[in-house]
């Protein structure tokens, strides 16, 4: 019985090292996908993010919506800055009105955030997790809306029980990062 207790051993700790390498991520750094892109190549030389909102209805599960959209502006912005595309980008509470300046607005309308123990312990069958926000670009010269679009991401169930929930706690970095690629895409001159 001593014989096999510690092929039973080995055994247990060959699979905690395949569980543990397979959840370790080893990211090289992605590279910026604007770089071929320039300032002159832009209608705006400032973006301003106007802080953004929860929406009244839509977003009744989570405890802190305020936290998690906090988190996707910031990612919004983070990505703005690291395109090196805009002179400024910047978050206002209020509308500034400039010229060769795009405001940005947001409104968090869905929002379903799985939690890590949920997803521990039920794994896909606890659904997917999801969030969109309704974003409304406008020139602030001249207060024209110059686009309205619904941005929403949403993350895979196996996924998110395959790494215990990080996939669901990058939901919110995910849809900034789509904003984001938003408001370069309606920039471009």
């Amino acid at each position: 019985m001593r014989k096999y207790a510690g092929l039973l051993y080995a055994a247990g700790v060959m699979c905690m090292l395949l569980v543990v390498s397979g959840c370790a991520h080893n990211r090289q750094p992605e590279a910026n996908p604007y770089e071929k892109m320039s300032k002159a190549d832009m209608k705006y030389k400032n973006i301003q993010i106007v802080n953004f909102t929860v929406s009244s209805n839509g977003v009744q599960e989570n405890d802190n919506p305020n936290e998690i959209l906090a988190e996707a502006q910031a990612a919004c912005v983070t990505t703005l800055t690291e395109s090196k595309l805009f002179e400024t980008v910047k978050t206002v509470s209020g509308a500034e009105k400039d010229n060769s300046t795009l405001l940005v607005q947001g409104e968090l309308r869905k929002l379903r955030i799985v939690g890590g123990g949920a997803r521990f312990w039920i794994g896909a069958m606890a659904g997917k997790s999801e969030m969109a926000v309704y974003v409304k670009l406008i020139n602030a010269s001249t207060g024209s809306v110059v686009t309205e679009s619904n941005v929403r991401d949403d993350s895979n169930p196996y996924s998110g029980a395959w790494s215990v929930g990080a996939s669901d706690r990058a939901l919110p970095a995910q849809v900034g990062s789509l904003i984001a690629d938003l408001v370069i895409n309606v920039s471009k001159k």
